[in-house]
């Protein structure tokens, strides 16, 4: 059996009343209270990840920062090193000249003490041969 459907044409003929109606209004605004409070709490609860997601950008910019602080301070290091080593490779050439100059020196005095020993074996030999007359 199928039940047709009328539309109501006298008050009578309703079966809700109108304080049915106000406590599903009320009740209606009540859910939509609860969800609005709901929603603002989740919404603080992603501003309040944002700003922990902040901070640890923050902390790998002032840990990037710091690295790059490091790597200055190691070029610098670098250069100073360099810089000690060209000294070094200068003060090496400065010592060869001047080993150049002593041996040159060291050349002269040993050529002049065999031109002397040459000498004076000649005069001995002149001394002997004028001794022997």
């Amino acid at each position: 059996m199928k039940i047709k459907k009328v539309a109501p044409k006298k008050k009578s003929d309703v079966h809700v009343t109108q304080s049915m109606f106000f406590e599903f209004r009320d009740e209606l605004k009540e859910l939509l209270k609860v969800s609005f409070h709901d929603l603002k709490s989740e919404i603080q609860e992603v501003r309040s990840e944002i700003h922990a997601v902040k901070a640890e950008v923050q902390e790998v910019r002032s840990e990037i920062h710091g690295t790059k602080s490091e790597i200055h301070d190691l070029k610098s290091e670098i250069y100073g090193v360099k810089s000690e080593l060209h000294r070094i490779g200068l003060l090496g050439e400065e010592q060869n000249a001047r080993n150049i100059l002593v041996l040159d020196g060291y050349e002269q005095i040993y050529q002049s003490q065999k031109d002397l020993a040459s000498c004076m074996g000649h005069l001995e030999k002149e001394w002997l041969e004028y001794k022997s007359l």
